[in-house]
């Protein structure tokens, strides 16, 4: 166990705008670091973005809450990190997969939902209409593994799920269908410590706070190869490496 700290001042973010249509655009650059951002697909609205955050040498893709865009993975290239959102679909969420009590139907379902992801909880007492946006504006397990297995990054990370019995190994199959690298399903409190030769996981043992960080040990996850080479593939729990 360690704990890390931080000065308070950490704690104040400083806003800059920037075109968010413009496609690998670069929005950050001071002192080695380098962020890249490229607009995605959420909700059909104008705005969301996926970023790139590059130093050191390496690079970490975080693509936020998007449907399958072809931006996204070309900003995913060569990337060591590759954080996805991974929505277990709304068909699987009325089964249980993803939050539903003992497999009750939710409220409002339409029998599917086009197929695309839907997590139980914000689904539940929506309209067809709404439950169809949000199938739609995501990416399910399935399509995150095929950007997974495109982009062969030395770990990926799947997000955006609840997180229970049901939906841990949907999401881990769905995703297996096409890559085999390593791989992390992100709950809360989960970290990583990326370096040019690992990669090693962890979770917060207390609640995050910038002036005193309490961290469990570490697991390595991946060595310095990518997709699976000379790294260990990981499978649900951030630190359950094999």
């Amino acid at each position: 166990m360690r704990q890390a700290q931080a000065p308070e001042s950490t704690n104040v973010a400083e806003a800059h705008e920037f075109d968010y249509s413009r496609q690998r655009q670069l929005v950050y650059d001071e002192d080695d670091v380098r962020v890249y951002s490229t607009p995605v697909d959420h909700y059909f609205t104008e705005g969301p973005v996926a970023y790139r955050l590059e130093w050191g040498g390496m690079a970490v893709v975080i693509g936020g809450d998007t449907a399958p865009v072809m931006t996204l993975a070309e900003l995913s290239e060569a990337a060591d990190v590759l954080v996805l959102d991974a929505m277990a679909t709304a068909l699987d969420n009325e089964k249980g997969v993803a939050g539903a009590e003992d497999g009750a139907p939710l409220e409002g379902s339409d029998g599917g939902g086009g197929g695309r992801g839907a997590a139980a909880g914000a689904a539940r007492g929506t309209t067809v209409r709404e439950r169809r946006n949000i199938v739609t504006s995501h990416t399910t397990p399935a399509e995150a593994g095929r950007m997974f297995a495109a982009a062969a990054p030395r770990l990926a990370i799947a997000t955006h799920n609840a997180i229970n019995g049901f939906s841990l190994p949907h999401i881990v199959s769905e995703v297996r269908k096409s890559y085999v690298g390593p791989l992390s399903v992100a709950q809360d409190l989960d970290y990583w410590d990326v370096c040019p030769d690992r990669i090693e996981a962890g979770r917060l043992l207390a609640a995050a706070e910038s002036w005193g960080l309490i961290f469990g040990d570490g697991a390595a996850l991946a060595g310095g190869g990518r997709g699976g080479a000379g790294g260990a593939a990981a499978d649900g729990r951030g630190g359950a490496a094999r």
